[in-house]
């Protein structure tokens, strides 16, 4: 409208504006929770994939593979010892994989 009165939002143009402001509060919940969690069980998976592999470069590997799927998958706001739990178990198909070449 061209009467100088500012600017009108259509209403379902606000709700999606305002929906889309929830989605992006969510995501960044998820990345930092996501975040404190990863951090706190790198190194007992890096630990844990080197018992099997070896070789840096497979535990890197398999370390961002397991990133992915827990990302993903898992229960990034759960328990820290659930969190632990299950990355330790994403990671068995990986050591599979890298542990047979």
């Amino acid at each position: 409208m061209g009467d100088g009165g500012g600017t009108l939002v259509p209403q379902g143009e606000a709700r999606k504006g305002a929906q889309l402001s929830q989605s992006t509060e969510a995501e960044l919940r998820k990345q930092r929770v996501f975040s404190a969690q990863w951090s706190r069980i790198q190194l007992p998976l890096r630990a844990y994939l080197a018992s099997f592999l070896g070789n840096a470069i497979a535990v890197d590997d398999c370390v961002q593979e397991v990133a992915v799927v827990v990302w993903k998958k898992g229960p990034w706001e759960a328990d820290p010892s659930d969190f632990l739990g299950y990355s330790l178990r994403s990671s068995s198909g990986c050591v599979s994989c890298f542990g047979s070449a």
